[in-house]
């Protein structure tokens, strides 16, 4: 499973999103978190962490006891979606250009393995406010492909994304909601671009690249009105000592789609990162935080928490991963 760093959280929650009350779930001792997932049900009434432990991909849902995901060996997990107690985990065979297939875990804890047809180097899956998934790929050819699952087991053809080119260490980002899905990719070539049924319309990036300048990082979320919102880490396309050192160098940066241009999101004042879901979206924060924006919102209200991991749903629920002097915990609500 691919590392990604460890989070921080201040959440902002919707109003009556939260459940009753925080449902807490032990992990399993002494298991890494630097390499785990959460993901949460569109209608908040449940999470799921997986982690690898032993050689093997690891599942905790909020209820019922740990299992293994039939991932095999050696492969490498893209993400989740968790939908109607259906849970759907991307992956591909080994690390480098390898077969991309999906592990479904149906409602009764049933597991079905269905390759996807594509070699791919890097891959990630979103789901939309019901939680249907889709998936946004890097082919070994360099091309971005999208699928999208008609059912349990049969997904859309691989559909190429006009006007996205990638490079070998390329990766990419998207978003799900309603019919549109918006996809991002970085590196030398970083572009974003969105489809409306059929329709690909190419976004440009909130600001354009200098001729030695990188994308780094590039996170894509929607809003409540259907409207693209990224996250882009930009900055010197070689590392230096420097430019490792001087955060100046370095331009992280949240912007919003309205109209025919990008603008500025400046209610968060140095952000990191950005996690989409379905008509919502949540921005971290260096200091500590997540603004979380929601379909439903009105008057947010700030929880404060400490996770390893945190993850979103539709309707603004949060879980997060506790790390524990002893043992890790999934917390669902706040």
């Amino acid at each position: 499973m691919r590392s990604q760093p460890l989070l921080m959280a201040l959440a902002t929650l919707t109003p009556g999103a939260a459940i009753a009350a925080p449902v807490t779930t032990p992990l399993e001792p002494r298991i890494s978190l630097i390499a785990s997932r959460v993901a949460v049900d569109p209608a908040g009434g449940a999470a799921a962490v997986i982690y690898p432990a032993g050689g093997a991909v690891r599942l905790q849902l909020s209820s019922g006891a740990p299992e293994t995901v039939p991932t095999g060996r050696g492969a490498l997990v893209d993400g989740l979606v968790l939908a109607n107690g259906q849970l759907t985990v991307l992956a591909q065979e080994r690390l480098g250009c390898s077969e991309l297939f999906v592990a479904v875990r149906d409602a009764g804890g049933v597991w079905t393995r269905t390759p996807l047809g594509l070699q791919g180097s890097t891959a990630t899956i979103a789901g939309d406010q019901t939680g249907i998934p889709a998936i946004a790929a890097r082919a070994c050819d360099g091309s971005i492909q999208v699928t999208t699952r008609k059912d349990l087991t049969t997904w859309t053809p691989f559909e190429v994304v006009p006007g996205l080119t990638s490079g070998s260490g390329s990766r990419v980002s998207l978003a799900a909601a309603g019919n549109a899905l918006l996809v991002g990719v970085t590196g030398d070539l970083a572009a974003i671009a969105r489809r409306d049924s059929a329709t690909w319309t190419s976004l440009g990036l909130p600001k354009s690249l200098k001729k030695d300048e990188s994308v780094s990082a590039v996170s894509v979320a929607f809003d409540s009105l259907l409207r693209p919102v990224v996250f882009t880490t930009k900055g010197p396309k070689t590392r230096t000592a420097a430019s490792i050192t001087d955060r100046s160098l370095v331009q992280r940066t949240v912007s919003r789609f309205e109209g025919a241009a990008w603008s500025s999101i400046t209610a968060v004042p140095d952000p990191v990162g950005l996690i989409g879901a379905g008509y919502g979206f949540g921005v971290l924060d260096r200091s500590g935080s997540v603004s979380v924006e929601i379909t439903t919102t009105s008057a947010p209200t700030l929880v404060a928490i400490h996770a390893a991991r945190v993850g979103l749903g539709a309707n603004g629920t949060l879980a997060q991963v506790i790390a524990g002097a002893k043992n890790a915990a999934l917390q669902l609500g706040v």
